[in-house]
């Protein structure tokens, strides 16, 4: 779909793009289905049902240590990134339709940071549920409200769609949009985040060309900064000037505590030294000294009687 978009967009000069300035790369999701059928071969993952889209593990081949959709999609950006091995590269816009945005969103909310994030852009269209940014839902991929049920890239607390939430955010996919757009202007001070763009395509539905064809959608993804190169923020060295540590100084201490910590100290010195006088007296009291000398007597008559 989005190949047959970009040939539209060849084919518009509007755009000042031509071939060979553009690459897309669209990786094949399998699941376990498939492998049923025949169509997985041995060497290509596998995923349980549509667990994939919320950082779910492979499930086929066995491996021991099993691989996500997302950490897939981090060495493909990485790969592009590499400006040895595409130095011409300066952008990529990861973008994604219904199980796509889906996967597209929670992608962009889950990733590790990267030096290049700032040339990332997010294109997510008609996801059929969003992950939320508030405690109240702490169900992944629905929310993060419990981020320490969710180990790197969610492998935990994976279900489908025909649950709670999906009931709580409406039946239309419209509709769900709509309810996060308010959300993320709610939690922005209420200001549409400048970092977001945010369109509606009037006269189509849940309709996958039509939605990544239309005008909005091949704007900002072709849009005239494609390829532009950003700053990127994060990682930057920062100039700091590094001083030995000291301990934290409080406030001076007043000349009348500072004698009423001495005088305690005294009474404390002095209370031990009569402790050990008066323990030393009744031990010696106590403890008399053994005046039976049968056992004595007993010990020097046995040793004279052996010299015999």
């Amino acid at each position: 779909m989005f190949n047959n978009a970009l040939n539209y967009v060849y084919s518009n000069q509007s755009y000042g793009i031509k071939q060979g300035d553009v690459m897309i790369i669209a990786p094949t999701i399998l699941n376990m289905d498939d492998l049923w059928a025949g169509g997985v071969e041995g060497n290509w993952l596998a995923y349980d049902k549509s667990v994939w889209q919320m950082g779910g593990v492979s499930h086929f081949p066995p491996l021991k240590k099993s691989v996500t959709f997302y950490s897939a999609v981090d060495k493909i950006i990485k790969m592009v990134m590499n400006q040895t091995n595409f130095p011409q590269v300066n952008q990529v816009v990861v973008a994604g339709h219904s199980m796509g945005g889906q996967a597209t969103q929670r992608y962009a909310l889950l990733k590790a940071d990267k030096k290049y994030d700032a040339n990332i852009k997010y294109w997510v269209g008609n996801p059929g549920s969003w992950a939320w940014l508030q405690n109240e839902i702490d169900n992944w991929p629905y929310g993060v409200g419990n981020l320490s049920s969710i180990p790197k890239y969610a492998r935990k607390n994976m279900t489908q769609d025909s649950n709670y939430y999906i009931q709580r955010y409406l039946k239309r996919h419209l509709e769900r949009g709509t309810n996060f757009v308010d959300y993320l202007t709610k939690i922005n001070n209420g200001q549409w985040p400048a970092n977001h763009n945010l369109s509606y395509v009037a006269g189509v539905s849940h309709q996958d060309y039509p939605m990544i064809a239309a005008t909005q959608s091949l704007d900002f993804i072709f849009g005239p900064d494609i390829n532009v190169p950003r700053t990127d923020t994060y990682g930057l060295p920062k100039n700091k000037t590094h001083s030995p540590h000291r301990p934290a100084k409080g406030p001076p201490m007043s000349s009348s505590r500072l004698n009423l910590f001495r005088i305690v100290a005294w009474v404390i010195l002095a209370a031990i030294i009569v402790a050990l006088i008066v323990g030393f007296f009744v031990f010696d009291r106590v403890f008399t000294p053994n005046t039976n000398d049968w056992d004595r007597d007993y010990w020097e008559s046995d040793f004279k009687r052996r010299l015999l």
